[in-house]
């Protein structure tokens, strides 16, 4: 594991900026999307996760851009293998209010119960 990159658990070592992302994305979320191998970077206030089976993507890394108070969200597909990227999208300029939806359209994945238009 890359130095300054944290489990989950490890908590009391985390930024106050990436609590708030935790919070954003929500327990709930979380197990929505089959997230594994949740860790933490304080030093470029990054989350990453590792998403569930049937995903449209294997990784979600969320990094909160201070300056503008916005984040950035990278989604990455690897290889069969993990050898490669295969696929690398990023978004940027992102508020907050548009984490889910924006999550929710790159992994395919919904990330809470609530009701949608059809």
């Amino acid at each position: 594991m890359e130095r300054n990159v944290h489990q989950l658990p490890e908590a009391r070592a985390m930024r106050e900026e990436i609590k708030i992302m935790v919070e954003q994305i929500g327990p709930v979320a979380f197990k929505m999307m089959g997230a594994k191998k949740i860790v933490y970077d304080n030093s470029r206030t990054m989350l990453q996760w590792q998403m569930g089976s049937g995903a449209a993507c294997d990784v979600v890394q969320l990094f909160y851009v201070a300056e503008q108070d916005l984040y950035t969200l990278r989604f990455v597909t690897y290889t069969p293998g993990g050898e490669a990227i295969k696929k690398d999208k990023t978004l940027t300029m992102v508020q907050a209010d548009d984490l889910e939806r924006f999550i929710e359209e790159q992994t395919g994945f919904y990330l809470s119960f609530r009701s949608r238009a059809s």
